[in-house]
């Protein structure tokens, strides 16, 4: 049975340069993620502006006990 370093191993043998491009595309959407989030009056993310969402907080909203 293999451990997880030689599994680890075997996949980014199997994806060649692949896995190193998606390793960095994440890195880069989390810190435009990030960027966003902290650059904006209401606080969205870039999924938010993708998706359209906009978060509302009402008073009326229960207290959780």
């Amino acid at each position: 049975m293999l451990m997880f370093q030689e599994r680890l191993d075997l996949a980014e043998n199997k994806a060649g340069v692949w896995i190193g491009i998606l390793n960095w595309l994440s890195i880069a959407w989390g810190g435009s993620e990030l960027i966003v989030l902290l650059l904006n009056k209401k606080r969205r993310a870039v999924h938010d502006y993708i998706a359209g969402t906009v978060v509302i907080h009402t008073s009326e909203a229960p207290v959780a006990v």
